[in-house]
């Protein structure tokens, strides 16, 4: 009975997608989306898992890892976060979302909007190009030349709303690279945040180094990050990124459902 209502409950938590009208930010979006298989191609997946890696190297020659499993359907509306070896669970469905904390069911009034926002905080630069189609991320403008990586390329302002993070340090405006040649996208961008500069000294460039596809869909598996200031020149902060990205054959209700709305349906049976 459970698994019989995989489809009908990722059916009604997804919310987020339907309706959106085309735009030039929408089509330049699809553009990019295109050129590591498709926004389309992407959806079809279904659900997907990643295990992501981040390995911070410090000036000192230490480092430090931490580990994340993120389980999500390919339309974006409804993610899984797993972090510190699945004791902290965040999970969104659409605007709103649920976190377990020890296996406890999180009853903070504020989960529920928080939630999102640190997924969204995570999930952005690590599934590029496909998270640009996350609700809320706007290109006023069309890309022009730059170089990248030492390499000629396109960049592409983009903005996500004040609200798409779990803190205001966050900077909201970012940049996209592209390959001049493909608009492939090839990394991404945010300068400090002038408003939070001593909470937060530096910003991120993230480059996508290597990838892998799964059924023609380019998906990140590297991704090097360097600190940079507030005029763009790297820092001291490095850490890379490693992505496995695998196809979730059949998703349990109970990866996205709230636990007491799951209940329900189990009660029912």
């Amino acid at each position: 009975m459970i698994k019989r209502l995989v489809p009908l409950i990722l059916v009604t938590l997804s919310l987020c997608q339907i309706g959106v009208a085309a735009t030039p930010s929408a089509d330049l979006i699809k553009k990019i989306a295109a050129a590591s298989g498709g926004m389309e191609a992407f959806e079809k997946l279904g659900v997907i898992r990643l295990e992501i890696t981040e390995k911070d190297s410090f000036a000192d020659g230490t480092d430090l890892s931490s580990s994340f499993t993120a389980t999500l359907d390919t339309r974006l509306d409804n993610i899984r976060l797993e972090m510190g070896d699945g004791q902290i669970v965040i999970v969104s469905n659409g605007d709103n979302g649920w976190a377990l904390i020890r296996g406890q069911l999180d009853e903070r009034k504020q989960t529920l909007q928080m939630a999102p926002k640190v997924i969204r905080k995570k999930l952005l630069p690590w599934l590029l190009p496909f998270t640009l189609n996350l609700n809320g991320v706007y290109f006023p403008d069309s890309p022009s030349a730059t170089t990248f990586a030492g390499k000629p390329a396109l960049k592409a302002a983009f903005t996500v709303p004040d609200s798409f993070f779990d803190t205001p340090v966050m900077n909201t405006k970012w940049t996209a690279f592209l390959s001049k040649d493909d608009n492939r996208i090839v990394g991404a961008e945010f300068l400090p945040n002038e408003e939070y500069k001593e909470a937060m000294k530096e910003g991120m460039r993230y480059h996508i180094t290597k990838a892998t596809e799964l059924k023609g869909v380019r998906i990140p598996t590297e991704i090097n990050v360097t600190g940079i200031d507030a005029a763009g020149r790297t820092t001291q902060t490095k850490r890379t990124i490693t992505i496995k990205a695998t196809i979730v054959n059949e998703p349990s209700p109970a990866l996205f459902l709230h636990p007491e709305l799951l209940q329900a349906f189990e009660e029912d049976e």
